[in-house]
């Protein structure tokens, strides 16, 4: 078993306190989650971090194909409200 800090920011907020897009939340996971995975002590959660990334980088792919798919650009994107 390995232990590990949880890393990241607020549910779409960047690191400023302002809204972000979900594209660009989930590349900011995916990025927070390959500086984990960096300094990871042990193989499990470098892993851990890794899959992640991958997880959250194939959710940015899906947007983006989608975005284009409807001819939008992820600045024409409003980011959503949501209750906390």
């Amino acid at each position: 078993m390995c232990l590990w800090p949880l890393v990241g920011t607020s549910r779409g907020q960047g690191a400023g306190g302002t809204m972000v897009s979900d594209e660009e939340y989930f590349a900011q996971r995916a990025q927070s989650e390959r500086e984990a995975a960096a300094k990871a002590i042990c193989p499990e959660a470098t892993k851990a971090h890794l899959d992640l990334a991958t997880r959250y980088e194939s959710l940015v792919d899906a947007l983006r194909d989608e975005h284009r798919r409807m001819g939008v650009g992820a600045s024409d994107v409003e980011p959503k409200a949501f209750a906390i």
